[in-house]
């Protein structure tokens, strides 16, 4: 009970009068609601993106990896398993950049200490055998996965194609005339003249072709 400056009595209740939602109200709230739900639920699918992610990555790169392996690299392993006089040799092979089919690249890792030069060579006849049913641009001579020189991919193709037929001896005496820089320039040079002066040449760039392309490095570090 209160009392009013008139002096009259006034009732007063203990409850407060709270004002009625209108309709625009209640409409606004309604719309309120379900754009909240839509924004959680956003929220959901954006993390759930961020953790699929690496998983899409780590399975390209395993697509990668596998198509590599099976392709070139198993096919080599092959080849050197295949002939006793090739143990002691190891090398793998890949495509350009590991994605690039049009191209390949022949990774000598190690040679023994019993290997020669033209064990090495052997090798690289009879993998490009293996491959002779297949066609590349080019194809990268490296060492220990240093890229040093190339080969013309219809060059690499014909020794394959060749490989049952043609004289070795013909083959390296004349290998080092179609090996290229990497810039794509001449090697070493095409010689002309008498046969044995000739013959001479040729194997004194053969020799040096192996030099440049893993002997030298392997001189500095021997295992």
């Amino acid at each position: 009970m209160v009392t009013s400056d008139r002096g009259g009595a006034i009732e007063c209740s203990d409850k407060v009068r709270r004002p009625r939602a209108s309709q625009g109200d209640v409409e606004s709230v309604a719309k309120a609601r379900p754009a909240a739900g839509l924004k959680s639920t956003s929220n959901v699918m954006m993390q759930k993106n961020k953790l699929a992610v690496p998983g899409v990555v780590l399975a390209l790169f395993g697509a990668i990896a596998v198509t590599n392996y099976l392709s070139l690299a198993r096919p080599l392993q092959v080849v050197i398993a295949g002939d006793s006089r090739n143990h002691g040799i190891s090398a793998t092979a890949h495509y350009e950049y590991y994605v690039v089919p049009s191209s390949i690249v022949f990774d000598l890792e190690d040679v023994g200490s019993n290997n020669s030069m033209a064990d090495v060579t052997r090798v690289l006849l009879q993998y490009s055998a293996t491959l002779r049913d297949r066609e590349y641009s080019d194809v990268t001579l490296a060492h220990a996965g240093v890229s040093k020189f190339k080969l013309d991919g219809k060059y690499f193709h014909q020794l394959g194609a060749d490989f049952d037929t043609q004289n070795p001896i013909y083959t390296i005496r004349t290998l080092p005339e179609n090996v290229m820089n990497l810039d794509g320039s001449h090697a070493f040079s095409r010689w002309e003249g008498g046969w044995l002066g000739v013959f001479g040449k040729q194997m004194d760039d053969f020799n040096e072709f192996h030099k440049q392309w893993y002997v030298a490095d392997m001189s500095k570090n021997p295992s």
